[in-house]
Protein backbone atom coordinates (compact mmCIF):
# COMPACT_ATOMS: atom_id res chain seq x y z
CA UNK A 1 0.00 0.00 0.00
CA UNK A 2 1.40 3.41 -0.95
CA UNK A 3 1.91 5.94 1.81
CA UNK A 4 -1.19 8.05 2.54
CA UNK A 5 -3.34 5.86 0.27
CA UNK A 6 -6.03 3.45 1.35
CA UNK A 7 -5.97 0.02 -0.33
CA UNK A 8 -8.23 -0.39 -3.33
CA UNK A 9 -11.63 -1.94 -2.56
CA UNK A 10 -12.22 -5.52 -3.68
CA UNK A 11 -13.13 -5.82 -7.34
CA UNK A 12 -16.53 -7.24 -8.24
CA UNK A 13 -17.27 -8.78 -11.63
CA UNK A 14 -20.65 -9.16 -13.31
CA UNK A 15 -21.47 -11.29 -16.32
CA UNK A 16 -24.07 -9.08 -17.97
CA UNK A 17 -24.51 -6.79 -20.98
CA UNK A 18 -25.65 -3.37 -19.72
CA UNK A 19 -24.49 -0.76 -17.24
CA UNK A 20 -27.89 0.91 -16.83
CA UNK A 21 -26.49 4.19 -18.17
CA UNK A 22 -26.81 3.64 -21.90
CA UNK A 23 -23.84 1.38 -22.55
CA UNK A 24 -24.07 -2.21 -23.73
CA UNK A 25 -21.24 -4.69 -24.14
CA UNK A 26 -21.52 -7.92 -26.03
CA UNK A 27 -21.24 -11.61 -25.31
CA UNK A 28 -19.95 -12.55 -28.71
CA UNK A 29 -20.22 -15.92 -30.42
CA UNK A 30 -18.15 -17.19 -33.34
CA UNK A 31 -18.92 -19.95 -35.81
CA UNK A 32 -16.83 -21.27 -38.69
CA UNK A 33 -18.58 -21.81 -42.01
CA UNK A 34 -17.54 -22.85 -45.49
CA UNK A 35 -16.59 -20.03 -47.84
CA UNK A 36 -18.82 -21.78 -50.41
CA UNK A 37 -21.85 -20.75 -48.35
CA UNK A 38 -23.48 -17.63 -49.74
CA UNK A 39 -23.30 -14.98 -47.04
CA UNK A 40 -26.55 -13.21 -47.97
CA UNK A 41 -28.47 -16.49 -47.97
CA UNK A 42 -26.98 -17.37 -44.60
CA UNK A 43 -27.74 -13.95 -43.14
CA UNK A 44 -31.37 -13.92 -44.23
CA UNK A 45 -31.86 -17.43 -42.88
CA UNK A 46 -30.37 -16.54 -39.50
CA UNK A 47 -32.07 -13.18 -38.89
CA UNK A 48 -35.51 -14.58 -37.91
CA UNK A 49 -33.80 -17.23 -35.80
CA UNK A 50 -31.76 -14.67 -33.87
CA UNK A 51 -34.88 -12.56 -33.26
CA UNK A 52 -36.77 -15.57 -31.91
CA UNK A 53 -34.05 -17.36 -29.93
CA UNK A 54 -33.88 -14.64 -27.27
CA UNK A 55 -36.87 -16.30 -25.55
CA UNK A 56 -34.49 -19.20 -24.82
CA UNK A 57 -31.14 -17.49 -24.30
CA UNK A 58 -32.13 -14.09 -22.91
CA UNK A 59 -30.42 -13.10 -19.65
CA UNK A 60 -33.31 -10.92 -18.46
CA UNK A 61 -33.15 -7.21 -17.71
CA UNK A 62 -34.87 -4.87 -15.28
CA UNK A 63 -35.46 -1.70 -17.30
CA UNK A 64 -36.50 -0.90 -20.85
CA UNK A 65 -34.81 1.41 -23.32
CA UNK A 66 -31.10 2.01 -23.80
CA UNK A 67 -30.87 3.93 -20.52
CA UNK A 68 -33.41 1.76 -18.74
CA UNK A 69 -35.59 4.84 -18.60
CA UNK A 70 -38.81 2.83 -18.62
CA UNK A 71 -39.48 0.56 -15.60
CA UNK A 72 -40.33 -3.04 -16.26
CA UNK A 73 -38.71 -6.40 -16.97
CA UNK A 74 -37.75 -7.75 -20.38
CA UNK A 75 -36.26 -10.99 -21.69
CA UNK A 76 -33.06 -9.81 -23.38
CA UNK A 77 -30.35 -7.37 -22.33
CA UNK A 78 -29.25 -6.72 -25.93
CA UNK A 79 -32.67 -6.11 -27.48
CA UNK A 80 -32.75 -2.32 -27.02
CA UNK A 81 -29.36 -1.89 -28.70
CA UNK A 82 -30.01 -3.55 -32.09
CA UNK A 83 -30.48 -0.98 -34.84
CA UNK A 84 -29.94 -2.69 -38.20
CA UNK A 85 -30.37 -6.07 -39.84
CA UNK A 86 -26.75 -6.24 -41.06
CA UNK A 87 -23.81 -4.13 -39.90
CA UNK A 88 -20.06 -4.23 -39.41
CA UNK A 89 -20.24 -2.20 -36.19
CA UNK A 90 -20.27 -3.72 -32.70
CA UNK A 91 -20.48 -0.63 -30.47
CA UNK A 92 -22.92 1.49 -32.51
CA UNK A 93 -25.40 0.84 -35.31
CA UNK A 94 -25.36 -2.76 -34.12
CA UNK A 95 -26.84 -5.34 -36.48
CA UNK A 96 -28.67 -8.61 -35.99
CA UNK A 97 -26.00 -9.96 -38.34
CA UNK A 98 -22.44 -8.73 -37.97
CA UNK A 99 -20.19 -8.78 -41.04
CA UNK A 100 -16.81 -9.02 -39.30
CA UNK A 101 -14.94 -11.83 -41.04
CA UNK A 102 -11.65 -12.92 -39.49
CA UNK A 103 -11.78 -16.70 -39.96
CA UNK A 104 -8.57 -17.60 -38.06
CA UNK A 105 -8.22 -20.31 -40.69
CA UNK A 106 -7.50 -20.54 -44.41
CA UNK A 107 -9.35 -17.46 -45.66
CA UNK A 108 -10.14 -18.95 -49.05
CA UNK A 109 -11.84 -21.95 -47.45
CA UNK A 110 -13.57 -20.63 -44.35
CA UNK A 111 -15.49 -17.64 -43.04
CA UNK A 112 -16.23 -16.67 -39.44
CA UNK A 113 -19.77 -15.75 -38.42
CA UNK A 114 -19.40 -13.18 -35.64
CA UNK A 115 -22.60 -12.96 -33.56
CA UNK A 116 -23.17 -9.98 -31.26
CA UNK A 117 -26.90 -10.22 -30.55
CA UNK A 118 -26.64 -12.85 -27.80
CA UNK A 119 -26.79 -12.20 -24.05
CA UNK A 120 -24.18 -13.17 -21.45
CA UNK A 121 -25.55 -16.25 -19.72
CA UNK A 122 -25.03 -17.68 -16.25
CA UNK A 123 -27.27 -20.71 -16.91
CA UNK A 124 -25.48 -23.71 -18.36
CA UNK A 125 -28.64 -24.72 -20.22
CA UNK A 126 -28.96 -21.28 -21.82
CA UNK A 127 -25.31 -21.44 -22.86
CA UNK A 128 -25.68 -24.92 -24.33
CA UNK A 129 -28.72 -23.86 -26.33
CA UNK A 130 -27.25 -20.55 -27.46
CA UNK A 131 -24.30 -22.28 -29.10
CA UNK A 132 -25.91 -25.60 -29.94
CA UNK A 133 -29.11 -24.36 -31.56
CA UNK A 134 -27.18 -21.85 -33.66
CA UNK A 135 -24.68 -24.49 -34.78
CA UNK A 136 -27.48 -26.81 -35.88
CA UNK A 137 -29.22 -24.06 -37.84
CA UNK A 138 -25.95 -23.02 -39.47
CA UNK A 139 -25.25 -26.65 -40.42
CA UNK A 140 -28.69 -26.85 -42.03
CA UNK A 141 -28.05 -23.67 -44.01
CA UNK A 142 -24.76 -25.08 -45.30
CA UNK A 143 -26.55 -28.27 -46.28
CA UNK A 144 -28.93 -26.26 -48.45
CA UNK A 145 -32.03 -26.23 -46.26
CA UNK A 146 -34.30 -23.35 -47.31
CA UNK A 147 -35.42 -20.87 -44.63
CA UNK A 148 -36.40 -18.05 -46.99
CA UNK A 149 -40.12 -18.43 -46.16
CA UNK A 150 -39.40 -17.31 -42.58
CA UNK A 151 -38.14 -13.83 -43.45
CA UNK A 152 -39.66 -11.07 -41.30
CA UNK A 153 -41.24 -7.83 -42.51
CA UNK A 154 -39.33 -5.70 -39.99
CA UNK A 155 -36.82 -7.80 -38.07
CA UNK A 156 -35.23 -4.92 -36.19
CA UNK A 157 -38.56 -3.72 -34.81
CA UNK A 158 -39.46 -7.25 -33.75
CA UNK A 159 -36.39 -7.65 -31.51
CA UNK A 160 -37.67 -5.44 -28.64
CA UNK A 161 -41.25 -6.58 -29.16
CA UNK A 162 -40.26 -10.18 -28.51
CA UNK A 163 -38.07 -9.14 -25.59
CA UNK A 164 -40.85 -7.26 -23.80
CA UNK A 165 -43.49 -9.97 -24.11
CA UNK A 166 -43.03 -12.10 -21.00
CA UNK A 167 -46.01 -14.28 -21.87
CA UNK A 168 -44.44 -15.14 -25.27
CA UNK A 169 -47.70 -14.41 -27.10
CA UNK A 170 -46.46 -11.66 -29.43
CA UNK A 171 -46.92 -12.63 -33.07
CA UNK A 172 -44.11 -11.62 -35.41
CA UNK A 173 -45.17 -10.59 -38.90
CA UNK A 174 -43.42 -12.44 -41.70
CA UNK A 175 -42.69 -11.04 -45.15
CA UNK A 176 -45.58 -13.08 -46.59
CA UNK A 177 -47.95 -11.59 -43.95
CA UNK A 178 -48.17 -14.74 -41.85
CA UNK A 179 -47.84 -14.25 -38.12
CA UNK A 180 -45.96 -16.59 -35.79
CA UNK A 181 -44.94 -16.37 -32.15
CA UNK A 182 -41.24 -16.69 -31.31
CA UNK A 183 -41.85 -20.24 -30.11
CA UNK A 184 -43.69 -21.13 -33.33
CA UNK A 185 -40.84 -19.64 -35.33
CA UNK A 186 -38.31 -21.70 -33.37
CA UNK A 187 -40.43 -24.78 -34.06
CA UNK A 188 -40.01 -24.15 -37.80
CA UNK A 189 -36.25 -24.13 -37.38
CA UNK A 190 -36.35 -27.17 -35.11
CA UNK A 191 -38.22 -29.17 -37.74
CA UNK A 192 -35.58 -28.42 -40.40
CA UNK A 193 -32.34 -29.20 -38.54
CA UNK A 194 -30.73 -32.65 -38.54
CA UNK A 195 -28.61 -33.99 -35.66
CA UNK A 196 -25.30 -35.58 -36.65
CA UNK A 197 -23.47 -36.13 -33.36
CA UNK A 198 -24.26 -37.14 -29.77
CA UNK A 199 -23.87 -33.47 -28.82
CA UNK A 200 -26.46 -32.50 -31.44
CA UNK A 201 -28.94 -34.95 -29.91
CA UNK A 202 -28.24 -33.51 -26.46
CA UNK A 203 -28.92 -30.01 -27.78
CA UNK A 204 -32.18 -31.07 -29.42
CA UNK A 205 -33.35 -32.78 -26.22
CA UNK A 206 -32.74 -29.57 -24.27
CA UNK A 207 -34.33 -27.50 -27.05
CA UNK A 208 -37.49 -29.63 -26.96
CA UNK A 209 -37.68 -29.62 -23.16
CA UNK A 210 -37.28 -25.87 -22.83
CA UNK A 211 -39.75 -24.98 -25.57
CA UNK A 212 -42.33 -27.40 -24.17
CA UNK A 213 -42.11 -25.73 -20.75
CA UNK A 214 -42.25 -22.21 -22.21
CA UNK A 215 -45.36 -23.13 -24.19
CA UNK A 216 -47.15 -24.33 -21.05
CA UNK A 217 -46.05 -21.50 -18.78
CA UNK A 218 -42.74 -19.61 -19.05
CA UNK A 219 -42.31 -19.73 -15.26
CA UNK A 220 -41.96 -23.53 -15.48
CA UNK A 221 -38.53 -23.00 -17.09
CA UNK A 222 -37.16 -21.08 -14.11
CA UNK A 223 -34.76 -23.93 -13.26
CA UNK A 224 -33.28 -23.85 -16.77
CA UNK A 225 -33.21 -20.35 -18.25
CA UNK A 226 -31.63 -17.16 -16.96
CA UNK A 227 -34.38 -14.71 -17.81
CA UNK A 228 -37.08 -16.84 -16.18
CA UNK A 229 -34.99 -17.53 -13.07
CA UNK A 230 -34.24 -13.82 -12.69
CA UNK A 231 -37.84 -12.81 -13.32
CA UNK A 232 -39.09 -15.27 -10.69
CA UNK A 233 -36.90 -13.53 -8.11
CA UNK A 234 -38.08 -10.08 -9.17
CA UNK A 235 -41.72 -11.13 -9.53
CA UNK A 236 -41.73 -12.17 -5.89
CA UNK A 237 -41.13 -8.55 -4.92
CA UNK A 238 -43.56 -7.16 -7.50
CA UNK A 239 -46.31 -9.46 -6.19
CA UNK A 240 -45.71 -8.03 -2.71
CA UNK A 241 -46.31 -4.51 -4.00
CA UNK A 242 -42.78 -3.27 -4.63
CA UNK A 243 -42.83 -0.51 -7.25
CA UNK A 244 -41.31 -1.58 -10.64
CA UNK A 245 -38.90 1.37 -10.54
CA UNK A 246 -37.60 0.52 -7.06
CA UNK A 247 -33.76 0.40 -7.18
CA UNK A 248 -33.90 -2.82 -5.17
CA UNK A 249 -35.16 -4.65 -8.26
CA UNK A 250 -32.25 -3.41 -10.38
CA UNK A 251 -29.92 -4.57 -7.64
CA UNK A 252 -31.41 -8.07 -7.87
CA UNK A 253 -30.86 -7.94 -11.63
CA UNK A 254 -27.20 -7.04 -11.09
CA UNK A 255 -26.55 -9.47 -8.26
CA UNK A 256 -27.89 -12.36 -10.29
CA UNK A 257 -24.99 -11.86 -12.71
CA UNK A 258 -22.22 -11.53 -10.12
CA UNK A 259 -19.62 -14.24 -10.73
CA UNK A 260 -18.50 -14.58 -7.11
CA UNK A 261 -20.39 -17.68 -5.92
CA UNK A 262 -20.61 -16.26 -2.42
CA UNK A 263 -22.48 -13.15 -3.60
CA UNK A 264 -24.20 -14.26 -6.82
CA UNK A 265 -27.95 -14.83 -6.75
CA UNK A 266 -27.56 -17.29 -9.63
CA UNK A 267 -25.11 -19.37 -7.63
CA UNK A 268 -27.43 -19.16 -4.63
CA UNK A 269 -30.15 -20.78 -6.75
CA UNK A 270 -27.68 -23.46 -7.83
CA UNK A 271 -26.80 -24.24 -4.22
CA UNK A 272 -30.50 -24.57 -3.38
CA UNK A 273 -31.03 -26.99 -6.26
CA UNK A 274 -33.25 -24.50 -8.07
CA UNK A 275 -31.02 -24.19 -11.16
CA UNK A 276 -30.04 -27.26 -13.16
CA UNK A 277 -26.33 -27.77 -13.75
CA UNK A 278 -25.10 -29.76 -16.75
CA UNK A 279 -21.51 -30.07 -15.59
CA UNK A 280 -19.91 -30.71 -12.23
CA UNK A 281 -17.48 -28.34 -10.55
CA UNK A 282 -14.72 -30.90 -11.19
CA UNK A 283 -15.50 -30.98 -14.92
CA UNK A 284 -15.41 -27.19 -15.10
CA UNK A 285 -12.13 -27.06 -13.20
CA UNK A 286 -10.59 -29.62 -15.54
CA UNK A 287 -11.74 -27.71 -18.63
CA UNK A 288 -10.03 -24.57 -17.34
CA UNK A 289 -6.61 -26.23 -17.62
CA UNK A 290 -7.05 -29.13 -20.05
CA UNK A 291 -7.62 -28.21 -23.72
CA UNK A 292 -10.21 -30.05 -25.82
CA UNK A 293 -8.72 -33.13 -27.42
CA UNK A 294 -10.34 -32.86 -30.84
CA UNK A 295 -9.21 -29.40 -32.01
CA UNK A 296 -5.96 -27.50 -32.60
CA UNK A 297 -6.34 -26.11 -29.09
CA UNK A 298 -4.94 -29.42 -27.86
CA UNK A 299 -1.57 -28.84 -29.54
CA UNK A 300 -1.38 -25.21 -28.47
CA UNK A 301 -2.34 -25.98 -24.89
CA UNK A 302 -0.17 -29.05 -24.38
CA UNK A 303 2.94 -27.53 -25.97
CA UNK A 304 2.48 -24.38 -23.89
CA UNK A 305 2.15 -26.47 -20.74
CA UNK A 306 5.22 -28.60 -21.46
CA UNK A 307 7.53 -26.14 -23.21
CA UNK A 308 6.25 -22.80 -21.94
CA UNK A 309 9.71 -21.25 -21.63
CA UNK A 310 10.25 -21.80 -25.36
CA UNK A 311 7.01 -20.13 -26.47
CA UNK A 312 7.58 -16.83 -28.26
CA UNK A 313 4.06 -16.25 -29.56
CA UNK A 314 0.74 -18.09 -29.77
CA UNK A 315 -2.37 -17.33 -31.79
CA UNK A 316 -5.36 -19.11 -33.26
CA UNK A 317 -3.41 -20.03 -36.40
CA UNK A 318 0.16 -20.54 -35.28
CA UNK A 319 2.55 -21.32 -32.45
CA UNK A 320 6.05 -19.83 -32.54
CA UNK A 321 8.73 -21.53 -30.45
CA UNK A 322 12.38 -20.81 -29.67
CA UNK A 323 14.63 -23.67 -30.77
CA UNK A 324 17.63 -23.86 -28.49
CA UNK A 325 18.89 -21.80 -25.58
CA UNK A 326 19.26 -18.03 -25.26
CA UNK A 327 17.26 -15.07 -26.55
CA UNK A 328 19.12 -15.12 -29.88
CA UNK A 329 18.31 -18.78 -30.55
CA UNK A 330 16.54 -19.57 -33.84
CA UNK A 331 12.79 -19.97 -33.87
CA UNK A 332 10.16 -21.92 -35.78
CA UNK A 333 6.46 -21.32 -36.35
CA UNK A 334 4.03 -24.22 -36.53
CA UNK A 335 0.97 -23.30 -38.64
CA UNK A 336 -2.42 -24.28 -37.22
CA UNK A 337 -4.81 -23.25 -39.99
CA UNK A 338 -7.09 -26.28 -39.64
CA UNK A 339 -9.35 -26.03 -36.60
CA UNK A 340 -9.69 -29.81 -36.34
CA UNK A 341 -5.99 -30.51 -36.86
CA UNK A 342 -3.14 -31.24 -34.44
CA UNK A 343 -5.51 -33.07 -32.11
CA UNK A 344 -4.63 -35.51 -29.36
CA UNK A 345 -5.08 -38.40 -31.79
CA UNK A 346 -2.61 -36.82 -34.21
CA UNK A 347 0.10 -35.51 -31.91
CA UNK A 348 -0.61 -36.50 -28.31
CA UNK A 349 1.95 -39.30 -28.17
CA UNK A 350 4.59 -37.15 -29.88
CA UNK A 351 4.19 -34.35 -27.33
CA UNK A 352 4.33 -36.84 -24.45
CA UNK A 353 7.49 -38.49 -25.81
CA UNK A 354 9.37 -35.32 -26.77
CA UNK A 355 12.08 -34.17 -24.35
CA UNK A 356 12.74 -30.84 -26.08
CA UNK A 357 11.10 -28.53 -28.59
CA UNK A 358 13.64 -29.65 -31.19
CA UNK A 359 12.67 -33.25 -30.52
CA UNK A 360 8.96 -32.42 -30.92
CA UNK A 361 9.51 -30.57 -34.19
CA UNK A 362 11.50 -33.48 -35.56
CA UNK A 363 8.79 -35.95 -34.58
CA UNK A 364 6.18 -33.79 -36.30
CA UNK A 365 8.32 -33.55 -39.41
CA UNK A 366 8.81 -37.32 -39.53
CA UNK A 367 5.10 -37.97 -39.07
CA UNK A 368 2.27 -37.89 -41.57
CA UNK A 369 1.26 -34.44 -40.34
CA UNK A 370 4.18 -32.72 -42.14
CA UNK A 371 3.61 -29.13 -40.97
CA UNK A 372 5.51 -26.55 -42.99
CA UNK A 373 7.55 -24.60 -40.47
CA UNK A 374 8.42 -20.96 -41.08
CA UNK A 375 11.82 -19.84 -39.81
Amino acid sequence: VLANHEPCPALRFYKNNVDGKGASYGSHENYQYSRETDFDTMAQALIPFFVARQVVIGAGRMGRGEFGEEPGFQISQRADYIEQEISLETTLNRGIINTRDEPHAVHADFGRLHVIIGDANMSQTSTLLKLGMTSLVLDAIEEGVDFSDLRLQDAVAEVPRVSRDLRLQHRLTLADARQLTALELLAEYRARVTPRTPTDHKVLAAWDEVVSLLEKDPMQAAHLLDWVAKYRLIKGYLDRGVNPDDPKLRLIDLQYAEIDPAKSLHHALVRKGQMRQLFSAAEIERASSCPPEDTRAYFRGRVTQKFGENIIAASWQSLTVRVGEGTDAPWATVPMDIATGLTQAECGEMIDAADTVEDLLQRLTDSEIHPEYRN
